[in-house]
C-alpha cells in the first residue's frame, strides 16, 4: 500500500470561497518522489493539477487567459483511479475503494477548499509533516449531504422491503 507523505500544505481563498473561488494545494511525498496536488473551486466545481513544483500563487492569482493556459498543463481528471473531477463523484469512487491510499490525500486536499479557513488552517497545521492516512480529516459539508443522502435511500429501501413482506 502506497503512504502519501505530507510534507507542506497552502490553502486560501478570495472573496471568502464561496463567492470567489478557493485553492488549496499538498506537497506529497512518495517512493521519494515530492510533488504538488493543488486545487482550485470556482462556482462549486474542482479543478485538480498534479505538478512537480508549486503552482498555488499562480492558482491564486485571478485567472486570466495566460495563467490559466499555463496552469491547464498540470490538470488532472484522476488521482490513483479517483476521479477527481466533481465532488460528489470523487466520493462515490472514494467509497467504493476505501482501501485506496489516495483517498485520505483527496479527502485533506477536498476539506481544505470547504472548510471554513480558520479550520482549514488548524487543519493544515495538523497534517504536515504526518502521513495522510495518519490525519484526521474532517466530514466535509459535501460528503455530509451524501452521507444523508444514502441513509434517506437506505431507510426507504427499508420501507419498501417491508411492504412486500405484507
Amino acid at each position: 500500500m502506497r503512504e502519501y507523505y505530507i510534507e507542506d500544505i497552502r490553502s486560501d481563498a478570495l472573496n471568502g470561497g464561496t463567492l470567489g473561488f478557493a485553492a488549496g494545494a499538498v506537497k506529497f511525498t512518495e517512493d521519494d518522489e515530492s510533488q504538488w496536488l493543488s486545487a482550485v473551486e470556482m462556482d462549486g466545481v474542482p479543478n485538480v493539477y498534479l505538478s512537480d513544483e508549486c503552482i498555488f500563487d499562480e492558482l491564486m492569482e485571478n485567472p486570466d487567459d495566460e495563467t490559466l493556459e499555463r496552469s491547464n498543463r498540470y490538470y488532472i481528471t484522476e488521482f490513483n483511479d479517483i476521479d477527481v473531477t466533481d465532488y460528489e463523484e470523487a466520493y462515490r469512487c472514494m467509497e467504493q475503494d476505501p482501501d485506496n491510499p489516495a483517498v485520505p490525500l483527496i479527502k485533506l486536499l477536498i476539506a481544505l477548499l470547504r472548510s471554513d479557513w480558520d479550520d482549514a488552517g488548524k487543519l493544515a497545521d495538523a497534517a504536515s509533516g504526518r502521513y495522510a492516512d495518519e490525519v484526521d480529516i474532517p466530514m466535509t459539508d459535501i460528503e455530509e449531504e451524501m452521507s444523508d443522502e444514502y441513509d434517506d435511500e437506505a431507510e426507504d429501501d427499508s420501507y419498501d422491503d417491508r411492504d412486500d413482506d405484507l
